[in-house]
């Protein structure tokens, strides 16, 4: 089951730029691809993105870029309030 779906912004896992957002453009496929992290090659779904903010665009790509789905944790708009609601449960306590 994938994490992200089209649409999503995502933080990145792994690899260089581990910590900053991207935006899921597109589903790619199943293919083989190396870890962000510098691992060996190995077979996973991947998304196309936008690149980082901040990191330089490699030439021809049109700012996007590519991540496998488990280098990316999806942000949605209901994580937000689940995170508020579980605040509050734990202060009332």
């Amino acid at each position: 089951m994938l994490r992200c779906k089209k649409g999503d912004l995502a933080i990145v896992l792994k690899g260089e730029y581990i910590g900053h957002y991207v935006t899921v453009i597109k589903f790619i496929g199943l293919a083989y691809g190396k870890g962000m992290d510098g691992s060996r090659w190995h077979k996973d779904n991947f998304w196309e993105t936008t690149f980082p903010r901040g990191a330089k665009a490699i030439e021809g790509t049109n700012g996007r870029g590519g991540y496998a789905d488990d280098e990316l944790l999806p942000i949605r708009p209901g994580d937000l309030k689940e995170t508020e609601d579980a605040e509050k449960e734990v202060e009332s306590v």
